[in-house]
């Protein structure tokens, strides 16, 4: 019977009907507890008075309601009431995809601004073992834009379908335009049904990967995937036809996605996508291709499309801002003023390089970032916000991490494995103290840096004028990383990222320079910042949060608040791209902007993708160069993971695990792959059959970071390792005893190890003249050497031949010199350039490479930014945004 307005529920007091189907009623009520309106959806009399089902539904409640994700209706409470079984829900303001849908199609950019965020929400959901078996336009809520943003999407009713029969819906008709109920079912849901589904097979999250390429085709041609006259005619084209392709039936789609679709609704699940993340991977690469210029996924509210200002109107809005904010002596934020916003671009030509936190200094007029200057080298710049032209720091190449001095004026940073100081007024810069692998610093009022050195040790402590480091105090047997310190106002406890290897491991912790003991604050895979007047700065999947936080007492209250769903990750180093000053300016980078693996010739033409885009990295060539084993980060998780693609295939994973799985280096013959992974402590080797993902199995583990750089013929793992000074050398491991045994070790930096194919000469990287250069030398090693670079070098790389060898400049230009043995030894002809790569990162700290040179010397496969004209977002007075 339906509930009248004032009956209650418990708490909750009914405030009227919303609508009807078949599993219910659904209601606005409101809580009477926290005075907040929401949606109760009250289930039918047989289904509540069932056990088995009411412990289901209970069970899988219990499940949809741990699904946090900005795209899914929230569940906050299962209830029962004299009988009557019912679910408390976020209540969703907007229109349906079945309402909107009966206008006519999406427009291209608009369908697939929401297919990339259903497909966001099914990943979350499919992650966390559920399935949603009822995706159709009638369960996906297109809620109202907000700030002229596009339409943002919630899913609906996850886990409902379950609770009836798997055995499919029957009608005798199913002509109506809109779904019809019969007999307690809802009918117009057998439109989505997967053929495993109305053949009464088991289910898995690929038949939710058929109702989206059916939701899909649906939302970009105004048109069914699948239709009948009858229910018998509509199961018959489920499970033997096919519909027409998309791009016959409307203008402006392009062909990418009849693709994509066609290989989502398969008749065989096997023939489908693995994943619905393989699928959202798919989405974002065609709508961030050339073919597609005016369908473009849209930004998010609060992305760089709403808070970014025109780059010809930036002048006069950053002297607006400022006049406004800027006094003489200090800088003050008024709470009066309104939320100002500005983009901050960098120097002409000289990319910003992506992964490095742009950082606010602590009275909010300058910021600090990284770029990638026009010879290829990584450098610090300021820019003064009152001002225009960012202006680089003498000094400061290879430069990573940077973080203030509480004076504004001073810069620490990190570069060529050491700890640095600059005052950004003049002057070179001093180094400070060794780090070879750093994860972070912060400068306290009392001039004492805390850092991180090497990510498997504790971080440590050292005067800004240099001196001797001094680790802070850990318990005894805690393994627990201290990622990214970053002082509090008192200047004694600190920040930082803490856990276990795992991504799901991950806090926010507060620990002292005083004492071992720590504070668990919140779950993060990246580190907090702290900002005045009181709240943590922190990443909750790909938004930025902030929740009220006492300084002094270390203690979280309220809830967290998003600030903007537009910041960026780094998921090799953990970093949060933002930073905040102490006066509320808040800084940062957006999403990143994608990398692909593409195919070029050997002058650099162009020739086609090898992968999707995604956050991509390091990658290598199975024998016979026709699949791809490449590492992809997870923009949601921060997880890195090791995928495989086929020419013209879809990807497919091959790791699985909250583990960060990188440095992929395949057999020289054979189907197999060698790679590092976080697991259980430093990088640690693991072997791994690609045709078998999840099979791999330990290959060498040690206390000390290891790094694979190739797999020989003859049966040697050649790896970079972090000795005890904590420099790297070159190793080898016999496969065949599994011995190790180092095959360069200096006090210099070796690393980029590659044999030559008639295993008579070794190539590597060393920065033993005071930049990184590559070397050849005899194997096994003698006292002879050969410089091969002549201005910087890095990633070299034989040519099947053995007489040919590639290595990149610092602009990222492919080089090739000649190659020959003579009576004094070797001989080197001329550097030739080949091309400029676009590479991901001329980076001497990236230990494999980011280019394959084909077997045939033809083409060459380069892993490259699909979009590298990137911006910082200031946003003054961005407190004003939690009060809204």
């Amino acid at each position: 019977m339906p509930l009248t307005p004032g009956t209650r529920l418990g708490p909750y007091e009914i405030l009227g009907p919303i609508g009807a189907g078949g599993m219910g009623e659904v209601y606005r009520a409101r809580d009477t507890r926290l005075d907040r309106t929401i949606a109760i959806k009250t289930l039918p009399d047989d289904v509540s008075a069932d056990p088995d089902r009411r412990q289901r539904l209970e069970r899988e409640a219990r499940a949809i309601g741990a699904l946090s994700h900005p795209n899914i209706c929230a569940l906050y409470d299962v209830g029962e009431h004299e009988g009557t079984m019912f679910l408390v829900m976020e209540l969703v303001d907007g229109t349906t995809l079945a309402e909107r849908l009966t206008r006519g199609p999406l427009p291209v950019g608009e369908a697939l601004a929401c297919a990339v965020q259903i497909a966001n929400a099914l990943d979350k959901a499919h992650r966390n073992g559920v399935v949603h078996r009822d995706l159709k336009p009638g369960n996906i809520m297109i809620v109202r834009p907000v700030r002229l943003g596009p339409p943002q999407v919630k899913l609906l009713d996850f886990g409902l379908a379950k609770i009836g029969p798997e055995r499919p819906v029957l009608a005798d008709d199913l002509t109506a335009a809109s779904p019809v109920t019969q007999q307690g079912q809802i009918l117009g849901t057998l439109h989505y049904m997967s053929p495993e589904q109305l053949e009464g097979r088991a289910v898995d999250a690929r038949s939710d990967i058929f109702a989206f390429g059916a939701v899909l085709f649906e939302m970009i041609t105004g048109r069914r995937a699948f239709e009948g006259s009858s229910s018998a005619s509509l199961i018959g084209a489920i499970l033997h036809t096919a519909p027409p392709p998309a791009t016959e039936l409307s203008r402006g789609v392009p062909r990418a996605l009849d693709r994509l679709i066609a290989i989502c609704i398969a008749k065989n699940p096997d023939d489908r996508w693995s994943s619905i993340h393989d699928v959202l991977l798919q989405l974002q690469a065609i709508a961030g291709s050339p073919e597609l210029p005016d369908a473009k996924v849209p930004p998010q509210p609060w992305r760089r499309g709403t808070l970014a200002w025109s780059a010809a109107a930036f002048a006069t809005a950053a002297a607006l801002v400022l006049a406004a904010v800027l006094v003489v002596g200090r800088t003050t934020i008024s709470d009066d003023l309104e939320r100002r916003v500005l983009s901050v671009l960098p120097p002409e030509q000289a990319p910003l390089v992506y992964g490095e936190a742009p950082q606010i200094s602590p009275d909010g007029r300058r910021v600090a970032f990284v770029v990638r200057d026009r010879g290829g080298l990584t450098r610090l710049y300021v820019r003064e916000l009152d001002g225009s032209v960012p202006h680089p720091l003498k000094g400061t190449e290879y430069a990573a991490m940077p973080f203030w001095a509480p004076d504004s004026r001073r810069l620490g940073f990190f570069a060529q494995g050491q700890l640095k100081a600059i005052d950004t007024a003049g002057g070179p810069p001093t180094a400070i103290a060794p780090a070879p692998v750093p994860r972070g610093g912060s400068w306290n009022s009392d001039d004492v840096i805390l850092f991180v050195s090497v990510p498997v040790r504790p971080p440590l402590m050292v005067p800004a004028s240099g001196g001797t480091p001094v680790p802070v105090a850990i318990a005894e047997g805690v393994r627990d990383t201290r990622w990214f310190p970053r002082f509090l106002p008192d200047g004694r406890h600190y920040l930082f990222l803490g856990g276990t290897a795992d991504v799901e491991g991950r806090r926010v912790k507060v620990g002292s320079i005083d004492e071992p003991d720590t504070r668990d604050l919140v779950a993060s895979n990246a580190p907090a910042v702290y900002a005045e007047p009181g709240h943590l700065l922190f990443r909750r999947d790909q938004a930025l949060v902030a929740q009220p936080f006492d300084a002094r007492t270390l203690t979280l209250s309220g809830t967290a608040v998003p600030v903007s769903d537009d910041v960026g990750y780094n998921a090799i180093t953990y970093q949060g791209l933002f930073s905040a000053s102490a006066n509320g300016v808040l800084a940062y980078q957006g999403a990143a902007p994608g990398s692909r693996i593409t195919w070029f010739d050997r002058d650099g033409r162009r020739l086609g993708e090898a992968t999707p885009t995604g956050d991509q990295n390091n990658f290598c060539l199975l024998p016979g160069e026709s699949r791809i084993v490449y590492e992809a980060a997870d923009p949601m998780t921060g997880n890195v993971d090791l995928w495989t693609v086929a020419s013209n295939g879809a990807p497919s994973r091959l790791t699985f695990g909250p583990f960060v799985d990188f440095f992929p280096v395949c057999a020289p013959e054979g189907g197999e792959v060698i790679f590092a992974s976080l697991r259980d402590g430093p990088p640690n080797l693991f072997r791994l059959p690609v045709g078998s993902p999840g099979s791999e199995q330990l290959l060498l583990a040690s206390p000390t970071a290891k790094v694979p750089t190739q797999w020989t013929r003859s049966g040697l793992v050649l790896f970079s390792v972090l000795n005890a000074e904590f420099n790297w050398d070159v190793h080898a491991l016999s496969l065949a005893d599994g011995s190790t045994a180092p095959v360069v070790a200096t006090p210099a930096e070796e690393r980029n190890a590659q044999l030559s194919p008639d295993g008579r000469w070794l190539a590597y990287v060393s920065n033993e003249s005071g930049s990184f250069e590559v070397y050849v030398q005899p194997f096994p090693g003698t006292s002879a050497r050969w410089q091969v670079s002549r201005a910087g070098g890095i990633q070299p790389q034989w040519a099947a031949s053995g007489g040919e060898i590639y290595y990149l400049e610092p602009d990222t230009s492919l080089v090739s010199r000649t190659m020959g043995v003579g009576p004094a030894g070797l001989l080197l002809g001329e550097p030739t350039v080949l091309m400029t790569t676009n590479a991901t990162g001329w980076e001497p700290n990236n230990p494999t490479s980011q280019y394959i040179v084909a077997a045939d010397g033809r083409r060459v496969l380069v892993g490259t930014m699909t979009d590298t004209v990137q911006s910082i977002t200031v946003v003054f007075n961005w407190t004003t945004a939690l009060a809204r």
